[in-house]
């Protein structure tokens, strides 16, 4: 007997482990590198953008609410990111 997965949880599995990846292999750019950031940034908000947009298509709620609900989450997890790297990031030494 196979095993079944639904759809959305092998999305989840496999966003998950593509975007640890790509963090372990970039964020020293992304956080040295302004254009790097910026292309990053660029990257990732095509997919959510394109994801939001599939959801508004399909009918998955009003189009206000998705939007709505996408910028709360985006805000809430830049949020939770930044307290779990700042506990993890010195200060930057400055010289005399």
């Amino acid at each position: 007997m196979p095993i079944v997965t639904p759809d959305g949880e092998l999305i989840r599995v496999m966003a998950r482990d593509w975007l640890k990846n790509f963090m372990r292999s970039f964020a020293p750019s992304i956080r040295n590198e302004r254009e790097t950031s910026r292309i990053a940034s660029a990257a990732m908000i095509d997919g959510l953008a394109a994801v939001t947009a599939l959801a508004i298509i399909g009918r998955q709620g009003d189009k206000r609410e998705i939007i709505e609900a996408t910028v709360r989450v985006l805000r809430d997890n830049i949020e939770r990111d930044l307290r779990h790297m700042s506990a993890n990031v010195r200060p930057p030494q400055t010289s005399n």
